[in-house]
């Protein structure tokens, strides 16, 4: 069983560096206007969905996550410059806000559209089939990675290389739902 363990990371990391390896080649279908993202790293996380909690990307199981004041799941939708707006599913106190990374930290989450901060990556998002992927400097790049929280079945999102201490899990995002439903879901 530990061989399995190890081995579910390096997969990921595979498939990863795989996506990676793809810089220049354009997406073979056209970038769908409307879509949801869903989180795919080993057996832990196999097709979450990713969702809002007080303006971080999370995903996992939204219904458990407590002492947030704000959760929803999410609606998103692609401009030509690749950048994802989000819409919320349940009532909460905005309409629609922007998919970023963190240029400082990695983090994924949610800001106000319009939000022009240098520290923040909020464009050329895309597809490649259904692989998001970032695309910067001229390479199609997929450096998705999830943390464990203090809640069972929630990970917050995170950009970057895969970490010394193996807490970060190496990801797919989607915008293709799993057949099943992810356990714990």
């Amino acid at each position: 069983m530990l061989l399995l363990t190890k081995s579910i990371p390096l997969v990921g990391l595979l498939a990863t560096a795989s996506l990676a390896a793809v810089t220049g080649l354009r997406s073979r279908q056209t970038e769908p206007s409307s879509f949801n993202l869903y989180a795919y790293g080993g057996e832990a996380i196999a097709g979450f969905p990713v969702f809002y909690a007080d303006g971080i990307a999370y995903t996992g199981d939204s219904t458990a996550l407590t002492g947030v004041d704000e959760v929803t799941d999410v609606n998103l939708t692609a401009s030509t410059d690749g950048v994802w707006t989000a819409t919320p599913v349940s009532d909460v106190s905005w309409t629609s806000k922007t998919f970023y990374i963190s240029n400082s930290t990695g983090e994924i989450g949610f800001t106000d559209a319009g939000n022009s901060s240098s520290n923040i990556i909020t464009k050329s998002f895309s597809f490649y089939g259904n692989f998001a992927l970032l695309r910067a400097n001229g390479k199609m790049s997929a450096s998705w990675n999830a943390k464990e929280t203090d809640t069972d079945n929630v990970w917050t999102l995170s950009w970057g290389d895969a970490d010394d201490d193996g807490s970060l899990i190496p990801l797919m995002l989607r915008n293709k739902a799993p057949v099943q439903p992810p356990a714990g879901a």
